[in-house]
């Protein structure tokens, strides 16, 4: 049921003296001369509500859950082989990559009260953090063969940097100084694709980690930049761009260490898509596209020279807005794919109708 149908509802039962439509809180206001003698607070969202003329009320309250999933997969067919599994529970669970051996997934969450960086083995289910009150800024970017891990944090004063961790038997940590943020590592391990946070992507920069400098891998003058994943194996890079996030579409292109010129971009998506994942062998890409109406799971098989083999394909429906990426703010998801399953971050609502007196 929508917003609207249900302010609609609740006028009917309300006698239709006031309703009100708002997706942040709800601030209490004078209704028919009768003040309010509280209003409401309260830690979920309220969507709707309506007041009576005797002061009764009626509102409903919206819970959201964020959590990582995964789809069991075929990856070299690029199609679904069971159904979505929650694997997170407590807290806001966010932004999974999951190596291509599928042995190590790492993610954001804040269920001990601070958004910190954990590390899960799929097989075992084991976790472990491994950042404690690191000030988070952005999406981690674990190395294509699991070994480390690269994320920005910010300082208590203001500061920023990227930390590079090494994810072996001994944990070691460097700092690179500078504010951007990463997009993913190079399929060497020697470089990352990073940019500059800011309202327009125009540019995405290769850092390199032994230089320590940027040089430039992706411009235009008119699109911005809303995703890159380098090939797992080397040669290639995907990417999503365009005029606007609802106008973007996926592209491929031969990635030879330095910048890639707009005349060799192949574009992969016409219909719209986002947030593409190669398939461990690098013959699929995995994306987000709301080509049905609703933003789901979809799939494109690749030819040798890296474009579209036949159309797109539907790996999960998220026919719903209660349950999918429709609640999930596009700097706060990732997807990601290993030979035998899909890991994304997923949002999951809930709805309840209240009644208060007291107006």
């Amino acid at each position: 049921m929508s917003a609207r149908s249900i302010a609609e509802a609740l006028a009917k039962i309300a006698g239709g003296a006031h309703v009100a439509s708002d997706p942040a809180r709800l601030a209490a206001a004078a209704v028919d001369g009768i003040t309010p003698r509280w209003s409401i607070r309260v830690s979920a969202i309220e969507q709707v509500a309506a007041v009576a003329r005797d002061g009764r009320m009626l509102f409903t309250r919206m819970r959201v859950t964020q959590d990582v999933w995964s789809i069991p997969l075929d990856s070299s067919r690029g199609t679904a082989s069971g159904e979505p599994k929650q694997i997170t529970d407590g807290g806001i669970n966010q932004v999974p990559s999951i190596t291509a051996d599928g042995t190590k997934l790492v993610y954001v969450s804040n269920k001990t009260g601070i958004r910190d960086i954990w590390l899960r083995e799929p097989a075992t289910g084991v976790e472990s953090a491994l950042t404690r009150f690191a000030h988070i800024g952005a999406r981690p970017a674990l190395s294509l063969d699991g070994g480390r891990l690269a994320f920005p944090a910010t300082t208590a004063e203001g500061g920023c940097s990227v930390i590079v961790t090494e994810l072996g038997r001994e944990f070691r940590a460097s700092t690179l100084q500078g504010c951007f943020n990463i997009w993913g590592w190079s399929t060497d391990g020697l470089n990352l694709a990073v940019f500059t946070p800011k309202a327009e992507v125009r540019s995405v920069d290769l850092f390199s980690l032994a230089a320590g400098q940027r040089r430039p891998l992706l411009t235009h003058r008119s699109y911005s930049f809303f995703d890159v994943a380098f090939a797992p194996h080397s040669g290639w890079i995907t990417f999503t761009a365009g005029a606007s996030a609802a106008s973007s579409q996926i592209y491929v292109a031969p990635f030879r260490g330095g910048a890639i010129g707009e005349s060799e971009w192949i574009p992969i998506t016409r219909e719209g898509g986002n947030f593409s994942a190669w398939s461990p062998d690098g013959g699929v890409l995995y994306f987000g596209s709301d080509r049905d109406g609703f933003q789901c799971i979809w799939s494109q098989k690749l030819d040798a020279a890296k474009r579209p083999a036949g159309g797109p394909a539907p790996v999960q429906h998220f026919h719903s807005i209660a349950f999918g990426t429709y609640m999930v703010n596009a700097s706060d998801y990732h997807l990601s794919v290993a030979k035998d399953r899909l890991a994304l971050n997923l949002a999951k609502g809930s709805a309840d109708l209240w009644s208060g007196t007291g107006w």
